[in-house]
This record gives C-alpha cells, sequence and structure tokens, in this order.
C-alpha cells in the first residue's frame, strides 16, 4: 500500500472518530433547535386553530382529530383537552368529554374552567359524587367571594338532586304493537 494512502486512511479514520466532528455536529444541532421549535410551534399552532374552525363549524369529529394531532406534538396541552371535551360534550359523548376534562385537570389543577366543566360532565353522567368532589376542590381554591358562593350554590343543587331522584320512566312502548 502506497505510504499517501495510508496517510489519508488514517486521517480520515481520526477525523471520523475525532472530539472536534463531535463539536462540529453538536454545535450544528443546537444552531438549528430554535428554527426547529420554531416550526414545531407552528405545527402546535395550526393543528390547534384547524380543531377550532372545525369546532366553531360544529364538525366535531374533526375537530377532534385536528385536537388529537395538536397533543401528539404537545401533550400537555390544556386547550386541546379541554376542546376535545366539549366536542363530545357536543356529541352527547359525556363519558369521553369526562375523560378528557380529567386529563386537563391532570395537567392543569385548579383551573376554573377546566374545573366547571369537569363538574358538569361528572353531573351529566350521573357521577354525582365525583362532581361535589371536584366542586369543592374548586370552591376551597377560589379566592374570588361571588365565585366561590357561586360553586356553594351549585354544589347544592348537586346534593339535592341526589337527595331527591327523580321519578321512574314509563317504560318505552315504542315499535310494539297494541296489547292482545
Amino acid at each position: 500500500m502506497d505510504a499517501c494512502k495510508l496517510v489519508g486512511l488514517i486521517t480520515a479514520a481520526a477525523f471520523a472518530f475525532a472530539p472536534a466532528a463531535a463539536l462540529d455536529s453538536t454545535f450544528k444541532k443546537n444552531a438549528l433547535r430554535p428554527s426547529v421549535e420554531k416550526i414545531e410551534s407552528s405545527l402546535d399552532s395550526i393543528h390547534y386553530e384547524l380543531g377550532m374552525k372545525f369546532y366553531n363549524n360544529k364538525e366535531y369529529e374533526k375537530a377532534v382529530e385536528s385536537f388529537r394531532k395538536m397533543l401528539t406534538l404537545n401533550p400537555r396541552h390544556v386547550p386541546s383537552y379541554l376542546k376535545i371535551g366539549q366536542c363530545w360534550d357536543a356529541l352527547d359523548k359525556s363519558e369521553l368529554a369526562a375523560y378528557y376534562y380529567k386529563k386537563a385537570e391532570t395537567h392543569a389543577p385548579g383551573n376554573a374552567a377546566v374545573v366547571r366543566a369537569l363538574v358538569e360532565s361528572y353531573a351529566k353522567i350521573g357521577e354525582t359524587e365525583k362532581a361535589v368532589g371536584e366542586l369543592r376542590k374548586a370552591i376551597d381554591l377560589e379566592k374570588d367571594p361571588a365565585l366561590k358562593a357561586k360553586g356553594e350554590n351549585r354544589m347544592r343543587e348537586l346534593v339535592a338532586a341526589v337527595k331527591s331522584p327523580s321519578p321512574p320512566r314509563p317504560a318505552a312502548t315504542a315499535g310494539r304493537g297494541p296489547a292482545g
């Protein structure tokens, strides 16, 4: 083997594993980081804004899809969890709504809008004890006396609903022929 080729191979191998090359690579990654973060942030806002357009047009399934895409990029985005819950509420899927409101609450404990939505969702699905428990936490956290009083009134309503259950519903007769 020619000495020049040998020196060339050794030099190439040294540069392939040299710390300077690693530093250069790290520098390039760090230099690109702001651009990558800006692109990711743009994608976040695009999915959320698209979800809001679908939501405002009452295209709830499409809105849920967009908000879920947002959550794949930013799993702690509380407004997306809240909007998904509102979509499920609009589609009369209160149990799914409660699930997403609870997810929102885990990322933003004490957020008044999230707690209100969770309380009402629990009340819709008959989970009154959970609704009262969440409302009690919210009242304890509330600083505004007017809002605190409003929460206490809502708690009284929920407790009264539990104490006086609604009368039984008559059995459905649709689709049955005359008795005979």
